[in-house]
């Protein structure tokens, strides 16, 4: 009955994150079949291993430690290594002049980012983009606090420095 429970439980969680986890991955990976892909795989992962779920971290964290873990095996795969730029949607409330300056700016942050080492774009994304503090991003990836914030600020100078060229 427990596995039942736990089953259910994940289940519960993964339809509550389904947005923000779609968005991190979205973000992370550049383009919508991906990002959809990737969601399903972490679904799949979460919902097979749930009753291996001891409870020492919260399901969330949990979740997203699946999600890490299918993300890294997407990105080193040789077949899915080509950065694609995502659509971007003008924000319908600016002119078009302005919309196209904001979408110029956004497509070079996001281009920046996706040039990022995958570690640095994870805990860039994480921080950035989910808002996670760095203790809960430690625990999704399973490093200490340190090196989220020495890849933090690795991955801020970089983007940083591609902008200002």
């Amino acid at each position: 009955m427990r596995v039942v429970v736990q089953r259910i439980e994940v289940e519960r969680v993964l339809r509550a994150l389904e947005p923000r986890l779609r968005g991190f991955v979205l973000r992370t990976l550049g383009r919508d079949a991906d990002a959809d892909d990737v969601v399903q795989e972490v679904a799949l992962r979460a919902l097979a291993a749930a009753e291996g779920f001891r409870g020492e971290a919260a399901l969330p964290t949990w979740i997203y430690r699946i999600a890490v873990g299918v993300l890294g095996d997407w990105m080193r795969s040789p077949f899915r290594r080509r950065a694609r730029p995502l659509a971007e949607r003008p924000d319908p409330g600016r002119g078009p002049f302005e919309a196209a300056a904001l979408g110029e700016e956004r497509e070079l942050v996001r281009r920046a980012v996706l040039r990022l080492p995958p570690e640095q774009r994870l805990v860039l994304m994480l921080r950035e983009y989910e808002g996670m503090a760095y203790r809960e991003i430690a625990a999704v990836l399973g490093i200490p606090i340190g090196t989220v914030e020495s890849r933090l600020h690795a991955a801020r100078r970089r983007v940083a420095k591609e902008l200002s060229l």
